[in-house]
């Protein structure tokens, strides 16, 4: 099948609040997003969102990555371009992302098509608050909308973070399970001393505690912890997902679309951790609408766990006509979704852009 058209924008959107984590505070989303068509009047669209600290590739890699495959799209078949740039998926995830999967959107549409009826997945609710008075009307109003499971950001201060964990847990009294992400945050000493500090009770797992290289440290503080562990910027490749099995270092292992570059290959991914008995969850909270519909077309006949794709309720605008609804705890996206980008309503959050034909 040819392509006749790629159009590709930088886009800056506001959040409505800053997001924390460990390494960075996020205020908006930086990201790239690709529109293809080809012969046959069938649309592509894609994105990548830049998370400096996250990983190592930067917004002008992957602007730059996107011109230089961008501009040879229009004239191309899509196989051809799909097999050049798929191999980029390993070693620069986020910079491919974006065209790749505006490609197989296209050509494997009868995988990424959205029912008729619509699409339905269950999310977390996340715990954005860092001060003790915020934090329980937050619990609150989260529980309130129907989320069944909360996620706290930790990895700053660990006595800070065992006494705010602590002050969650009391708060949420059961009503919910809680994820912790520590986002790479915490030495081997710390990591010991949360885990220890913190009740187990309604705990569902423990994330990326350590940098992506602590295979050691997680294995040690694995045979100490009472909480499940799981890990996500150390899970890349199938081989990270064989030596997570083998060596027993975590119960759990999360996938995002732009870690791993490629709806086909986060397919993949997934299910070689299913075939390898680890628990999975997907999902990205520093990603817009597109990269979140995407993960949760994959995730709903796998993934019997709450969702992490919820990014796209982090911005103040949506760029599509349609909007995605959060109603009990669950994010429900139209069959028609894909089709209604408002480029009218990007324009204002465009910092740059290219046509080819």
């Amino acid at each position: 099948m040819k392509l006749i058209k790629c159009s590709i924008f930088l886009v800056n959107i506001p959040l409505t609040e800053p997001y924390h984590l460990s390494f960075s505070e996020v205020d908006s989303f930086n990201t790239i997003i690709t529109v293809v068509r080809s012969e046959d009047d069938e649309i592509g669209v894609g994105e990548s969102t830049a998370l400096p600290g996250y990983s190592s590739e930067t917004l002008e890699d992957m602007w730059n990555f996107t011109l230089q495959w961008g501009k040879k799209v229009p004239g191309s078949e899509i196989e051809d371009v799909i097999k050049q740039i798929k191999p980029y998926c390993e070693t620069l995830p986020f910079c491919v992302t974006s065209l790749l999967t505006s490609l197989e959107m296209i050509k494997y549409s009868s995988n990424y098509q959205i029912p008729e009826t619509g699409l339905s997945f269950y999310l977390l609710g996340a715990i954005n608050s860092l001060n003790m008075e915020n934090i329980k009307e937050e619990v609150e109003i989260l529980i309130a909308k129907g989320f069944k499971t909360l996620k706290l950001k930790v990895g700053w201060d660990i006595e800070k973070d065992i006494a705010r964990t602590r002050y969650v847990q009391e708060v949420v009294s059961g009503r919910a399970n809680l994820r912790i992400d520590a986002n790479q945050g915490f030495s081997f000493e710390d990591a010991q001393k949360y885990v220890l500090g913190i009740s187990k009770n309604s705990v569902e797992l423990f994330e990326q505690p350590f940098g992506i290289d602590k295979w050691e440290e997680m294995s040690d503080l694995q045979k100490i912890s009472p909480l499940p562990l799981m890990l996500d910027e150390s899970i890349h490749t199938i081989d990270d997902i064989e030596r997570t099995f083998k060596t027993g270092c975590a119960e759990y292992v999360k996938f995002k679309l732009m870690k791993a570059g490629s709806l086909e290959r986060l397919r993949e991914l997934i299910n070689q951790a299913l075939i390898n008995g680890l628990k999975v969850v997907v999902g990205n909270g520093v990603a817009g609408e597109i990269g979140c519909v995407q993960e949760a077309m994959i995730s709903q006949n796998i993934i019997n766990n709450a969702g992490e794709m919820n990014g796209f309720a982090r911005q103040k605008e949506n760029i599509f006509n349609d909007d995605i609804l959060l109603k009990n705890g669950c994010m429900s996206v139209p069959s028609n979704y894909f089709f209604n980008l408002n480029y009218d309503r990007m324009e204002k959050y465009v910092k740059d852009k290219k046509h080819w034909n």
